[in-house]
């Protein structure tokens, strides 16, 4: 649930305790900040690979913990297939300080 960027630091704290007395130091917490100012913020556990599934994709057997800026916390165990990249349209370097020009732009698509 995204909430609003000033509410940032204190939705990290709270996630954080959350995650140290579930989980001990095996977590991570990842930070979306979208455009409009909002930000999502996830604790998740990695419980690793799910061995008892049939497909071909790696499934990864995940804990999560989210907030919404308004004091609320919420869990959920799931599993989660990564995305992978089939092909690679475009590549371009936007920004190379070791250039010239620091501006150079460099496309390597194939």
């Amino acid at each position: 649930m995204a909430a609003e960027i000033e509410h940032l630091d204190d939705m990290i704290d709270r996630l954080e305790t959350e995650a140290r007395e579930r989980w001990g130091e095996r977590w991570r917490i990842d930070v979306t900040r979208w455009a409009d100012e909002t930000v999502d913020v996830v604790a998740v556990h990695s419980n690793g690979l799910v061995t008892d599934h049939d497909g071909d994709e790696k499934l990864h057997d995940l804990e999560r913990l989210y907030t919404d800026g308004d004091g609320r916390i919420a869990y959920e165990h799931v599993h989660v297939c990564h995305e992978k990249v089939a092909s690679r349209l475009e590549e371009t370097v936007l920004h190379d300080p070791a250039a010239d020009d620091g501006l150079t732009s460099k496309n390597t698509s194939v």
